[in-house]
């Protein structure tokens, strides 16, 4: 029997974003994405702890 737990238990993820959308906007792709990216579905799905930072970088 394993002593471990076979998976991550937390993951940070900073997306550095250089756009000139609203904030709104970002706001709405970057629930858009994290809907649809099949690998942060298999973290959640995984009941991991997710923290999604997403940064807006200067400069488009």
């Amino acid at each position: 029997m394993r002593c471990v737990v076979p998976h991550c238990q937390s993951v940070k993820v900073e997306a550095r974003v250089r756009t000139t959308e609203s904030e709104a906007r970002l706001k709405a792709v970057a629930e858009e994405t994290e809907a649809h990216c099949p690998v942060f579905n298999l973290i959640k799905d995984a009941e991991a702890r997710i923290q999604m930072v997403w940064i807006r970088v200067a400069g488009a």
